[in-house]
This record gives structure tokens, C-alpha cells and sequence, in this order.
């Protein structure tokens, strides 16, 4: 990892090399270290008159990056949102960049993961680290002559992709925070109408590609996947054949748009390929998250992956010593193990995937590693550990759950005005009726948690927007809707117990055709259940026609 850091070695640019120093200190779990260092590196930004200039994009982005993963929601979309006004403040940007080199293929090994090969034929490119590019004006005669501000022609060397980098990771990043609530912010809408008008790259030039996949994550934002799927595919290649620098995030945002879309049977094969092509590129957030999303898939459909890359992959972080990067693979296989044949491995390598030495223990992994640990425990029959640690995963994922920060979010914006009575009634149906199947899948702490939480505030906030549209019968339903999820709040893990009970034990002719399906999965997963339940209810009739102290023959 340690070639990063030299990127900014060679001659005066920015970023310059403290950054990324602080970059690589990131991915070693040092959150709120690099929370400090990126914002001393922001006043160390180009400035404009009064005003940032486009390096500070960087800084923005990355600190953000180090409160998301210390579990500060707000202040990590405050960041985000700072380095996307930024971003449209200064759209043109690339316009002014001197490209004086073509890509062309880049032979040198290290571009090769140890853990893995792509799929495909991949040529990467090589390019230079830092382009030159210019402010202002050579000749600013007219401008003296006929009035204005005379702005000197000024040129820096700048690292243009990781500028590039960093508002692909400040947009996707805020389509996460953001998720529903997306197609109606005012900044994301703004993203995807300015990168969808063009115009911010050189026309018909190979850096498109980089502006094309800022327009594809602005799309998935405001929920329009048609209009993000082709900006995506012209993304992943330069000169439609040359794998670059954000080919692997492109690589990663079409398997989440495949995966919204239905199309998960490409999943597995596209998170391989964006892991494969982040590490090309040392992009290592786009590589823990294709591998962690590889993962999902793999555990809710139980097909095989097209290619078992984690297993490597582990090993390979393990060595770097880069502790964020190998905390979160060795999380991501001991939660394979535990599903698997081998749950005393599970253990073993939950044991070591948390070090105490970083913000880890206290980020945004740890509910994670508390989740893992009542599920190995859940595997060996120790239910009481199971629940101890069920109720830590809880306790500390409801202050980092997406889904409550939305609400908390939405009720903000509702208050404000900035969320409107025809928004707010599309908005809450989504975060506050029952977790979906997806939900489940990609974040099953997510789901718990909001089912555990009290969400009273919204309610009443749902209700309020109803009523002020006279939707009488929508707002009965909401109503009831909120009795019920007080109910299930106060419940063992919001009602799931409840629920699995219902399912298992009900007469099937009271379950629906999805519902007998459903319970027949669970069985096959659990194939000792039904003898034992015919067990119990044998015991149960036996004591219901067994004389008591109260039957009529006793007394």
C-alpha cells in the first residue's frame, strides 16, 4: 500500500504527500486521527479570492470518509455535501486540464491481485500521477480595459483522478445516508442534472469516462437507474479498453444497479471484477465493499461466487497490516465460516478481526463483530451469549443505522418545510413499514434495529402530512401502523421471534402460497425442527387430556 503515499513525492502538487499519508492511516482504522489531519490539510487548500479550490475536494471527501466510519452519520453528510457544492461550484474544472499523455497499457505486476484474476482480458493504463492545469488568464487586457476582476493565469499539478475519486466517494457515499430521501434533496438533484447536461469534461476526449461515472452514481441518487446504466458502462474503460483508476468503482456501482434492478445473477461476477480492479488501483474502500457485497449476495441467494476471492484476500490484508481493510475481511469470512461446516473457526477468526490499538473497536465495524459473535454463538447452542451479544449489536448500531438516521433526517427537513406533506407521505411509507426482503439481506442488523427503535416522532410526522392532504383512510392505517410498531419495539429482537413462531406453527391452510414457502426454507435450513415440534405438541395434548387438580374426577 505503501505507493500511494510516494504518489505526491515527485515534485510540488496537490494533493501533496501528507495526505496521502493520512489516506494510508485511514484504512489503518486511525478515524478520528485522519479526521483532524484532513481537516489541517483543507487549510492548507488552494484558494480563489475568498473561495476553495477543487483540491479541497479531496479533504472534504476524506474527512467525511473518517466520521462515516467512526459512526458520525451528520457530520460525515455535512462533509460530503461540502465536497459536492464544491464539485458544482467549479463543474468545468477538467476543461482546464493539459492531457499531454494518451493512456497506454501499463505492463507492471504489482497491477495484479495475489488473490485473484479477472474475468476478463484487462489492460490497464498508465498515466501520469499529476497534470498540469490552469486559473485564470494569460492576457487579461480586455478585462483592464473594459472592467471586471483581473484573475493572473496561474497552473498547479494536480492529481485530477483522485479529485475524481473523491466526489465519486462523496456522492456515493451520500446515496447511502441519504437513501430515499435522495430524489427529493436539493443538492443530488442538482448533481444529476449538471453532469447529465455535460459539458464538464473536453468533448469526445477519454476523460469522459471519469465525469461519466460521477453522472452514473448522481442518477442511482435520485433513483433513475435507466439514465444511470449507460453513464456506468461508458465509465469502467478508457478509450473503451484501458482498466483506470475508478474502474473498479464503476465495477461496483453496476452491481448495485444490478442488484436494485433484479439482475442479481451478475452480481457475483461484477463485485469480483470491482475488487479486482480497486486493488489494481489501490482503491481500497471500492475493494472492501465489492467484497462485502460479493458476500451478501452470496449468503441470501447461496450461490456460489465467480470467484472465491476472500479467502486470498484475507491473507493478502493480513500482511499489508492494514488494519481497516483486514478487520473487515476477517469479519466477512468468519461470518462464511459461521454459516458453514466450521463455526469453532468462526471464532478464531472473530477473535482477531477487531485490534484495540485504532478506532475499530468503537467504529462503525463494531456492531458488526458483536452481530458475528451472537451468530457463532446462536451456531454452537450458547443461547444466552447469543442474546448478550445480540443486544450489544443493538445498543451500538442504533446510534450508526442508516435507517434511523434517515428518519431523523426526514423529520428534520419535514419540520422545516423542507420536505413537503406529497413528500413526507412517500417518503415514510418506505423507512417506517416493515424491512424488506433486500433490507434483510444487505443489512440485517439495519433491519433489527429499526424494529427495535422508537419511531413516535415519525409517526406523528406521517400522520400530520396525511391529515393536512385529507387521507383519512391513509392516516387510520398509520395509525395502526404505529400501535403495532410500539409493540413489536418493545418485543425480543422487534417481534422476530413473534413472527417465526407464527410462520412455523401455524395451520397451513391460515398461510398464504409465499408464506408456506417460506416456512418450508426455514425447515430445510433447520431439518430437526419439525420432529422436535411434533414432540412438543404431543406433550401439549397429552397434558391438555391429563386429569388436573381442578378436573371434575379430583374433586
Amino acid at each position: 500500500m505503501l505507493p500511494c503515499v510516494a504518489r505526491a513525492q515527485i515534485g510540488r502538487s496537490t494533493p501533496d504527500a501528507s495526505y496521502y499519508a493520512a489516506v494510508r492511516s485511514l484504512y489503518d482504522g486511525q478515524y478520528a486521527r485522519c479526521a483532524k489531519a484532513f481537516e489541517r490539510e483543507w487549510r492548507t487548500s488552494v484558494r480563489i479570492g475568498e473561495t476553495r479550490w477543487v483540491d479541497a475536494i479531496c479533504f472534504h471527501a476524506m474527512r467525511g470518509e473518517s466520521l462515516y466510519q467512526l459512526g458520525d452519520n451528520l457530520g460525515a453528510l455535512r462533509e460530503f455535501d461540502n465536497a459536492c457544492e464544491l464539485f458544482l461550484a467549479n463543474s468545468s474544472w477538467m476543461m482546464r486540464v493539459s492531457f499531454q499523455q494518451n493512456p497506454r497499457p501499463d505492463r507492471n505486476p504489482r497491477r495484479l491481485a495475489p488473490f485473484g484474476a479477472p474475468m476478463r482480458a484487462a489492460v490497464y493504463s498508465d498515466l501520469p500521477e499529476t497534470m498540469l492545469i490552469s486559473y485564470g488568464q494569460i492576457d487579461n487586457t480586455q478585462v483592464a480595459n473594459s472592467g471586471g476582476v483581473v484573475r493572473t493565469a496561474q497552473f498547479w499539478k494536480l492529481d485530477v483522478v483522485e479529485v475524481i475519486r473523491c466526489t465519486a466517494l462523496a456522492i456515493r457515499r451520500r446515496n447511502q445516508l441519504l437513501g430515499p430521501l435522495g430524489p427529493h434533496d436539493k443538492l443530488s438533484r442538482a448533481l444529476a442534472d449538471r453532469l447529465e447536461r455535460g459539458g464538464v469534461a473536453q468533448a469526445n476526449h477519454w476523460s469522459e469516462a471519469w465525469t461519466d461515472l460521477l453522472a452514473g452514481l448522481a442518477q442511482l441518487g435520485v433513483y433513475k437507474p435507466k439514465e444511470a446504466a449507460p453513464h456506468l458502462t461508458r465509465a469502467l474503460f478508457l478509450e473503451g479498453k484501458y482498466d483506470h483508476r475508478l474502474t473498479g468503482a464503476a465495477f461496483l456501482a453496476q452491481a448495485q444497479l444490478a442488484l436494485a434492478s433484479g439482475e442479481d445473477k451478475l452480481v457475483p461476477r461484477l463485485t469480483a471484477e470491482a475488487a479486482l480492479a480497486a486493488y489494481a488501483y489501490e482503491d481500497w474502500d471500492v475493494l472492501c465493499e465489492a467484497l462485502a457485497l460479493g458476500q451478501v449476495h452470496q449468503l441470501a441467494t447461496g450461490d456460489k461466487p465467480a470467484a472465491d476471492l476472500l479467502s486470498g484476500a484475507v491473507a493478502w490484508a493480513a500482511r499489508e497490516h492494514a488494519d481497516h481493510v483486514t478487520a473487515l475481511l476477517r469479519l466477512l469470512w468468519a461470518e462464511q465460516l459461521a454459516t458453514g461446516p466450521d463455526p469453532a473457526k468462526a471464532a478464531a477468526t472473530l477473535a482477531a478481526a477487531i485490534p484495540t490499538r485504532s478506532n475499530i473497536a468503537t467504529g462503525r465495524l463494531a456492531p458488526y463483530a458483536d452481530y458475528l459473535a451472537a451468530l457463532v454463538a446462536y451456531q454452537g447452542g450458547q443461547t444466552e451469549e447469543g442474546d448478550s451479544s445480540i443486544d450489544a449489536t443493538l445498543a451500538k448500531y442504533r446510534q450508526v443505522s442508516l435507517t434511523n438516521f434517515q428518519l431523523a433526517l426526514a423529520n428534520e427537513r419535514f419540520d422545516s418545510g423542507q420536505l413537503s406533506p406529497r413528500i413526507a407521505v412517500e417518503v415514510y411509507p418506505t423507512l417506517l413499514t416493515d424491512p424488506s426482503a433486500m433490507h434483510w439481506s444487505l443489512d440485517p442488523i439495519d433491519a433489527m434495529t429499526t424494529l427495535t427503535s422508537s419511531h413516535e416522532a415519525a409517526y406523528d410526522r406521517w400522520l400530520a402530512a396525511q391529515l393536512s392532504r385529507r387521507e383519512v383512510l391513509g392516516s387510520m392505517y398509520t395509525a395502526d401502523l404505529a400501535k403495532r410498531g410500539r409493540f413489536f419495539s418493545n418485543q425480543p429482537l422487534g417481534g422476530r421471534r413473534c413472527a417465526a413462531r407464527t410462520l412455523l406453527e401455524e395451520p397451513g391452510d391460515n398461510l398464504t402460497p409465499a408464506q408456506r414457502l417460506e416456512r418450508a426454507a426455514l425447515e430445510a435450513l433447520s431439518p430437526g425442527y419439525r420432529t422436535l415440534a411434533e414432540q412438543a405438541h404431543a406433550v401439549h395434548r397429552e397434558l391438555a387430556d391429563s386429569k388436573s387438580l381442578f378436573s371434575e374426577e379430583t374433586a
